[in-house]
């Protein structure tokens, strides 16, 4: 277990120096990684709610439908 807990802190240690070397464009890389996680997120949600709002859309202009056919519908029919 002492092991993997050296392993650990070896590859926290190196991963801080790496990133202290390259500030800069490990800033960026972040900060792109941000926004690209953030668009897809954006582009899922908005599908997600274009197919509620298409199923919403169907059921209200079928209950329309049947409610217009229904009125006009001639008695005893």
């Amino acid at each position: 277990m002492s092991t993997i807990r050296q392993s650990t802190r070896d590859v926290n240690r190196e991963t801080g120096r790496v990133i202290g070397e390259h500030l800069l464009p490990s800033a960026l890389t972040a900060f792109g990684v941000g926004v690209g996680v953030g668009f897809l997120g954006a582009i899922l949600l908005h599908d997600r709610s274009r197919q509620q709002e298409a199923a919403m859309t169907k059921r209200v202009l079928d209950a329309v439908s049947n409610a217009l056919r229904n009125s006009v519908a001639k008695p005893g029919s």
